[in-house]
């Protein structure tokens, strides 16, 4: 099937376990948040993608993920939103939308990685290099 062969191709290319395709990034984000059990703690940035932001903010409400946003524009501001073994998931944009702040994927890696969560890394606006 087409979808997995670009699914191999795409981790072999970013050298990572795997890689996922969707057909919109909305499907993809519902994806990853449909794996967190209740009350898991998420971060991301504080500005995303209105309908990302905006349905972790429902989730939220409704009690299904605690969320901390963060300002990427701020160094250390990832950092402090985490909590060592709470958090689970950290969400980024490499690029953010609509703001176009960078995000170091590696730093974010980095402390996801010491807090013991999973990084999710959106890269609609910066596809990878062919």
């Amino acid at each position: 099937e087409n979808a997995h062969l670009v699914e191999a191709v795409l981790a072999r290319m970013e050298n990572g376990a795997a890689a996922m395709v969707f057909s919109s990034g909305m499907s993809a984000f519902c994806a990853v948040l449909e794996t967190m059990e209740a009350g898991q703690h998420v971060v991301a940035p504080n500005v995303m993608y209105h309908g990302g932001k905006t349905w972790l903010e429902r989730l939220r409400d409704k009690g299904r993920v605690d969320v901390s946003f963060f300002d990427p524009a701020v160094p250390g501001a990832l950092r402090e939103a985490t909590r060592p073994g709470k958090t689970k998931l950290v969400w980024i944009e490499v690029i953010t939308n609509p703001t176009w702040d960078v995000i170091d994927v590696a730093d974010a890696a980095t402390e996801a990685r010491r807090v013991g969560a999973t990084l999710v890394v959106d890269s609609t606006c910066t596809p990878p290099m062919i």
